[in-house]
């Protein structure tokens, strides 16, 4: 099997070069990443430490690629105490090259510092590699080892094809399973971004499959994560969940509450603008996933900013832990970033709590933030100059009355200003991310002063939890219920909180660079 699979991966790479080659733009080389100039204005104040990765805008708690292009988390597993991201990545620069599309890596021991290592999975004869996920196959079901690695990810040629990728040093290589493809087209233009859950509760695993424009996702079932059967297609008669297509979807149980949630990401006319994550709590007998209610869709996320989040496989402890593209196909190509374009969220825990009178899918902050947070600091309504001269980014936690309106304003010496309000008579929560907030002129989509969501459950009191980066904002409210994922462009970080409104709470706590 060894000699097997040596002959393999040399044939692959015999392949690959002479593709390269048919194709132009490597001259027959191998993909090497091509780094990118930054332009900043000479009067750009940037405030970031001498240890950080110094572009205007780059994010210093958010992991982002050192150069080039990058969208949608793939593949994300957990093991022997490394948590492994895969991403949509161009290695060959900062376009969104859709027919060059490869699995960039990067890898944690804490969820926060972020190594990034070299590309896996690179486009061949039969497409482009387009999304998916990995699991850790711990008991070699499939044939390939104890704690083998599979990858299955859409090969995106002529048809889009589910194929199987299979590592196993611990997600560092992959080689491309021989009988590609795993699952074959079943005739649909889009058919795509294979989601692999364990099933307990019936000893096998599931898979999920985005039908694009055909507005459904399919679920497979296999015992052996090599010979897969269809169940059915997972779609929902409610206009307002048809009206993009379906990618990016992931099923998960959670056993407290003896539900499941189907969650899925929808592109265009998302709830903002663009793309979105809509979200579905129900029951799944292994074959029928059915939504408990008709109200929906529920938003995982109400800002523009979190798309295509999945969550990791074996996390510890049945941890629910999900990264999403921080970013929104409306403009993402014109993003101002010139080294590289396209961030990822914070970890984020998922939980699911009954608010008022229905679940809700609730994500915050991973605990491991608390890795590069400095202590809590206290403050009565206002703190100026978080962090000082040097802001590598931070957080504030402000508990409101829900008895009269609030608001909180986040700014820099620049005028640049984000707002949050909150509406105690309509029970919502409003973000702003207008003109002000910063550069906003690369699209006419990118500015929506008006962003609001409704504040779940019937507390009189309410907690937001605000984490401000280069580049971005991200509130969780209500212990998740509500939240908001925005990028922004400000000229410098906001440094600034101000909060008017019956405030019992307000501190503060700066976070220190990852790229130390």
């Amino acid at each position: 099997m060894e000699m097997n699979k040596s002959l393999l991966c040399t044939l692959c790479i015999v392949l690959c070069t002479l593709l390269s080659a048919c194709k132009g733009p490597n001259n027959g080389e191998d993909p090497e990443i091509k780094p990118q100039e930054d332009t900043i204005p000479a009067d750009t104040e940037i405030n970031v430490s001498p240890t950080t990765r110094p572009e205007q805008y780059r994010p210093q708690v958010h992991y982002t690629p050192l150069h080039n292009w990058s969208n949608d988390p793939n593949g994300l597993f957990y093991k022997d105490g490394v948590w492994n991201l895969y991403y949509q990545f161009n290695p060959n620069g900062i376009e969104c090259d859709f027919g060059g599309m490869s699995w960039g890596h990067a890898s944690s021991t804490d969820l926060m510092h972020w190594q990034e290592k070299p590309t896996v999975l690179y486009p061949d004869w039969m497409g482009a590699m387009y999304s998916g996920c990995s699991v850790v196959d711990h008991e070699n079901k499939a044939g390939f080892g104890n704690g083998a690695v599979l990858a299955f990810y859409t090969a995106s040629g002529e048809k889009q094809v589910i194929c199987l990728a299979v590592s196993t040093d611990g997600g560092e290589t992959f080689w491309k399973y021989d009988h590609n493809p795993i699952v074959p087209s079943t005739g649909l233009a889009n058919f795509r971004d294979p989601k692999v859950v364990w099933d307990a509760q019936r000893g096998r695993w599931t898979m999920l499959v985005a039908r694009g424009w055909d507005l459904g996702a399919e679920i497979w079932h296999s015992y052996n994560l090599m010979n897969w059967e269809f169940d059915g297609i997972f779609r929902v008669n409610i206009e307002r969940c048809n009206m993009s297509q379906w990618e990016c979807c992931d099923l998960l149980y959670f056993e407290q509450a003896n539900k499941w949630v189907a969650v899925v990401s929808i592109n265009p006319n998302g709830y903002i603008t663009g793309s979105s994550t809509m979200y579905f709590v129900g029951n799944f007998d292994g074959v029928t996933f059915t939504p408990d209610e008709d109200e929906y869709p529920r938003w995982l996320d109400y800002g523009a900013d979190c798309y295509a989040g999945v969550t990791f496989d074996n996390a510890p402890d049945s941890r629910k832990v999900m990264i999403a593209w921080m970013n929104n196909w409306d403009y993402a190509p014109g993003c101002p970033p010139s080294a590289w374009k396209g961030a990822y969220t914070l970890p984020r825990e998922l939980s699911l709590r009954y608010k008022g009178n229905h679940w809700v899918l609730c994500s915050e902050p991973v605990v491991e933030l608390g890795v590069v947070a400095n202590p809590w600091q206290e403050a009565a309504t206002e703190m100026m100059n978080i962090g000082g001269d040097y802001a590598d980014a931070w957080e504030a936690r402000i508990t409101v009355s829900l008895a009269k309106d609030a608001t909180i304003k986040l700014s820099n010496k620049y005028g640049n200003q984000y707002v949050i309000t909150v509406n105690a008579g309509q029970r919502r929560i409003y973000c702003d991310r207008g003109g002000k907030t910063g550069e906003s002129n690369f699209s006419t989509l990118f500015s929506v002063p008006s962003m609001s969501a409704p504040i779940e459950g019937n507390e009189q009191y309410i907690t937001l939890d605000v984490v401000v980066d280069q580049s971005s904002v991200e509130l969780f409210a209500g212990e998740g219920s509500t939240c908001f994922t925005n990028t922004v462009y400000p000229r410098s970080i906001y440094r600034n909180i101000e909060v008017e409104g019956e405030v019992t709470e307000l501190k503060v706590r700066t976070l220190e660079t990852i790229w130390k």
